[in-house]
């Protein structure tokens, strides 16, 4: 008697070599951002070599929108084309994002008052360790925080993909809606009252639907992976070239806009940033295509 052997076919997801590559350029691109930084609030204000910094700071400042346009195309591509238990998602999402939040906060926190001589007590760790933990704006923790609410609201975005089937079209849309938020925050925000409203509104900065579009666009790539690997390729050069004229077009749009608008970039950290970012938007989305 003959025993037919059968193997079970399985489909398996192709590994995206590509998304390790922009990992290492996102990586060394933040390590360059912050080098740079350090040594610009070192130098001399209003020096040529200060200038010079401030005015090429923003073409380095595309890693934090990079992080986030990956994390949106790797969660899309493990969890796109599943039958998903939302519940088992976050328990998982959460425990192994948050007990390494937690640790990793404790561990600067106490480290930071050893190094700076401050009185070892529990009550300043705990003041200190508690107000990390809930802003996220010591350590650079923002972005995890960040990731907390895309974690929320992940369902949300996969049903969106496959409730609306015209997907360019929620791109364009995404796209409409974070220029608005950019011309706002930039224009208008600088100007209103936000002492009462609650933090994540207040420091936009760790609010998930600033950066919308960059976990948005990064569902899209993942679902059309094939498709938007064909355009690139097809009009690679194109892609690369209008990457690089955004890129330096931020220099010139910061002098255009420190001449005429009046910003001061050497005043608040976060506005050199808020300066460019119209343009710098536009660049990402360029240059996301150029690396994928």
């Amino acid at each position: 008697m003959k025993v037919r052997k059968t193997m079970a076919i399985t489909h398996k997801r192709p590994y995206l070599y590509e998304v390790d590559l922009m990992r290492i350029i996102f990586i060394f691109g933040v390590l360059l951002n912050h080098t740079t930084t350090a040594f610009e609030r070192s130098m001399a204000i209003g020096s040529n070599s200060q200038v010079f910094l401030q005015a090429t700071h923003l073409i380095l400042h595309f890693t934090r929108m990079g992080f986030m346009f990956m994390t949106g195309l790797v969660l899309v591509l493990n969890y796109y084309n599943r039958k998903n238990n939302w519940l088992t998602f976050w328990r998982k999402r959460y425990v192994s994002v948050g007990i390494p939040y937690v640790a990793w906060n404790g561990i600067f926190v106490l480290g930071t008052m050893i190094a700076s001589g401050v009185a070892l007590s529990g009550t300043n760790f705990w003041h200190n360790f508690g107000h990390a933990l809930l802003y996220g704006d010591s350590f650079y923790m923002y972005y995890i925080l960040v990731t907390f609410q895309l974690y929320l609201l992940f369902p949300l975005l996969v049903k969106l993909f496959k409730h609306f089937k015209h997907h360019l079209r929620i791109v364009l849309i995404s796209m409409g809606v974070q220029l608005i938020l950019l011309f706002f925050i930039k224009y208008g925000l600088p100007h209103i009252d936000r002492d009462s409203w609650w933090y994540i509104f207040r420091a936009y900065g760790v609010n998930v639907l600033v950066y919308q579009v960059y976990f948005v666009f990064g569902a899209f790539v993942a679902i059309h992976y094939h498709e938007v690997d064909e355009f690139i390729k097809r009009y690679a050069k194109a892609i690369g070239t209008l990457t690089a004229v955004l890129a330096l077009g931020t220099i010139g749009l910061y002098f255009f806009q420190h001449e005429y608008f009046a910003f001061n970039a050497s005043q608040n950290a976060r506005s050199s940033s808020a300066i460019h970012y119209d343009l710098r938007y536009c660049d990402d989305c360029v240059c996301f295509l150029a690396g994928t």
